[in-house]
């Protein structure tokens, strides 16, 4: 991965991602007086998370592993520590503090630190192997109901797979390559246009996937009898469509520099800095303007405003300082 093509390629689909992370959170925050942020929020959890593990798991490498570690763990607790500090000092609200239990943004940090420390320890191993299991352990795990925001474990046995499924495309696929093809070119944008509609026509069919794709619910307390009975093949139908809708992003992306490339490259910042903001946002009213159509427009806007914002050079402490001090070199990819 050491030419530039190929960095504006994965930085460009990390944009994209970004952005929709934060378009994502905000759009959160009202799904329960709208269907249109329902079928949006349907539309990007599918596959945004997803997409952040397979180019993580593509980047992975054997060396540094406890100073990269040791950077998502430090970095996740400090994330931790803003989000409560900005709720309960700032905005004086009833926020609370759990050391051992997360269920909102620092996961992430968490997962990485743990998948990066995981895939070390089982390198010995076929990838294909790593891979089979981590998806046969995803897809039962649902069924243990003591499986849930307690050190993350759902979501580390739900979102393993994707990650070592990057490794594995790094072994096997180049991805610069999946959109060569006129059927490629053909079937991707079709493949995401049939998921977006669907949001849209099968909301109410369908909207209880969101528990499978956020990974935190076990079958058990999925509010319908259905979806918890047969959590298991629905479960492994999320998978597919989530790493049907990761492969169509990656053939239609470019790897051409663009604007996107910028903000791909900074993702981590954005990550860590917009919840609190959202949550500033939100305490004084913000998500009140969705009353009206045009309101929910300039909702959204504002989201991928914030989110090109936090994306700016300027805006880069501390986590490229974190980045510096934990590993020592800030060519190693992060995010």
């Amino acid at each position: 991965m050491c030419n530039t093509k190929r960095i504006n390629y994965f930085d460009t689909i990390k944009g994209v991602m970004i952005l929709l992370v934060v378009l994502g959170h905000f759009i959160d925050m009202r799904t329960g007086s709208s269907k249109t942020f329902k079928s949006l929020f349907l539309f990007i959890y599918a596959f945004h998370m997803p997409m952040f593990f397979i180019i993580s798991g593509y980047f992975h490498s054997h060396k540094n592993i406890a100073n990269k570690v040791y950077f998502f763990l430090v970095t996740g607790v400090l994330t931790k520590l803003l989000i409560f500090f900005t709720r309960s000092f700032i905005l004086r609200e009833d926020a609370s503090f759990s050391l051992f239990s997360e269920n909102g943004t620092p996961w992430y940090m968490y997962a990485m630190a743990v998948f990066i420390l995981l895939s070390y320890l089982l390198r010995t191993i076929d990838i294909r192997v790593v891979f089979a299991i981590g998806l046969i352990i995803g897809c039962f795990c649902g069924y243990d109901a003591r499986l849930g925001d307690d050190f993350i474990l759902s979501r580390i046995f739900v979102f393993f797979p994707f990650y070592s499924l990057g490794i594995l495309i790094k072994e096997y696929i180049d991805p610069e390559k999946l959109g060569r093809g006129l059927l490629a070119k053909i079937l991707s944008p079709a493949v995401i246009l049939i998921w977006f509609a669907s949001c849209f026509i099968f909301l109410d069919q369908i909207y209880l996937l969101r528990r499978f794709f956020t990974g935190r619910t076990p079958f058990i307390n999925i509010p319908d009898p259905i979806y918890s009975q047969f959590g298991l093949p629905i479960r492994l139908g999320c998978y597919l469509l989530s790493a049907l809708l990761c492969f169509a992003f990656l053939a239609i992306t470019t790897n051409r520099k663009n604007f996107l490339t910028g903000v791909g490259s900074r993702s981590l910042q954005v990550y860590f800095w917009h919840r609190p903001i959202l949550y500033i946002l939100s305490h004084f009213g913000l998500h009140n303007i969705c009353a009206t159509v045009p309101g929910m427009a300039i909702y959204l806007f504002i989201a991928l405003a914030l989110g090109l914002i936090l994306s700016l050079k300027i805006i880069s402490y501390p986590t490229d300082a974190l980045r510096k001090i934990c590993i020592k070199n800030k060519h190693i990819p992060t995010q």
